[in-house]
């Protein structure tokens, strides 16, 4: 399955103590450098936000800027300026953690997941706060085939939205890849019970041969053993 990427824009610099904690400098409420992200019109933020770095401005605004800019160049398929631009804004602020997050999904995207991976880990260190890197670093572990690493990713991000269901999706799926047809079941349950729209939990089941009912948020026995069968056939 299509696994997406989390992105955070900054509507706040901060600079970073040992303990990830931050001083907020807030930009000005009606700047469209994160504005005209928020509204996806990416094309427009990255003239705003190029527009801001023309001006003179405090490191740490100046470190938002980039990385906000980045945002747009990345949604925009630029994938090598983000990369320049969250670099930038790391040069002015390497403790920012939102950049590093986001420069982690570019590398992601490029197929340097090394480098992601390395990116979601110093993000995390700096703040464990965020869900973003967490769910990205996830990912990635998916990707390469690092099943538990993932899981044990979606969890903290669970435990921080407990009510996004999409997360339980994703974990099940890399519990169904260790074998843990039980952690599965549970997982596609609590998906389908926080209105995840399960037809990617469907598609996939169907495609093994295995499943073709409707999970509809409390799986019946045929369809727990169908799942059973699915996990322990390794077609997945």
């Amino acid at each position: 399955m299509n696994r997406k990427l989390l992105l955070a824009a900054a509507f706040a610099a901060a600079t970073f103590s040992t303990h990830g904690a931050s001083a907020q400098v807030l930009l000005d409420p009606a700047d469209e450098c994160f504005w005209a992200g928020e509204r996806g019109e990416y094309d427009l933020q990255e003239v705003f936000c190029t527009q801001r770095l023309a001006s003179s401005l405090p490191a740490d605004v100046t470190a938002i800027a980039y990385n906000n800019r980045g945002n747009a160049l990345q949604n925009l398929g630029l994938l090598e300026d983000a990369l320049a631009d969250y670099t930038a804004a790391l040069d002015l602020q390497p403790r920012y953690a939102v950049a590093l997050s986001n420069r982690g999904s570019a590398f992601d995207q490029l197929g340097q997941y090394e480098n992601a991976i390395a990116d979601y880990t110093s993000a995390i260190e700096f703040d464990d706060t965020r869900p973003e890197a967490f769910f990205n670093r996830a990912n990635t572990y998916f990707r390469i085939g690092q099943y538990q690493n993932a899981v044990s990713d979606y969890s903290v991000v669970a435990s921080m939205l407990p009510a996004d269901g999409e997360v339980y999706a994703y974990r099940g799926f890399a519990n169904a890849r260790l074998g843990n047809a039980d952690a599965a079941i549970e997982d596609f349950e609590a998906a389908a019970a926080n209105n995840y729209n399960v037809t990617a939990i469907q598609q996939v089941l169907a495609e093994s041969g295995f499943f073709t009912g409707v999970i509809t948020g409390s799986l019946d026995q045929a369809t727990r053993s169908a799942i059973e069968r699915w996990v322990a056939s390794g077609a997945m």
